[in-house]
């Protein structure tokens, strides 16, 4: 007579027979229409300073070569980048503003000293008409406008 397993190890008559399978997998809730699977990622924040020093920065050679106000929003962006930096979000516009508002102040400086270097005779002038003229005559403007 074949020797039968002792009742309870590989289940009785009328129970099925468990052969090593997982168990199944709990079911999961269906999605509506449109919704993405999983939860979407976080924005992430902090970016406001280091946008604002690189539209600064892109901003100021403009202003510079436009009104002379360039400098002040060079200085103003080089501040507000370097926060950025601090804070270590967005670094590569934080980077960027810094690196335009630099270029724009080295190239006021460099504006400064050439118009230094070409004017300097002209300013100790008595009156603002001959400063006028002396600068014009520099520039090579012709003074008389010819009418045509």
């Amino acid at each position: 007579m074949p020797q039968q397993p002792p009742p309870g190890e590989y289940g009785g008559p009328g129970q099925p027979e468990d052969y090593g399978q997982p168990p199944p997998y709990p079911q999961q809730t269906p999605y509506a229409y449109g919704q993405p699977y999983g939860a979407p990622p976080e924005p992430k924040r902090g970016g406001g300073l280091a946008t604002t020093a690189l539209v600064l920065g892109i901003l100021s050679p403009f202003l510079l070569f436009a009104c002379l106000f360039g400098v002040i929003t060079a200085i103003v962006g080089l501040i507000i980048g370097i926060i950025a930096l601090t804070r270590k979000t967005h670094l590569g516009r934080a980077w960027a503003g810094i690196i335009l508002s630099v270029l724009t102040l080295i190239a006021a400086v460099a504006l400064v000293a050439w118009s230094y270097a070409s004017f300097s005779d002209c300013m100790g002038l008595p009156t603002q008409a001959e400063t006028q003229r002396c600068i014009e005559a520099k520039l090579g403007i012709d003074g008389a406008v010819s009418p045509q």
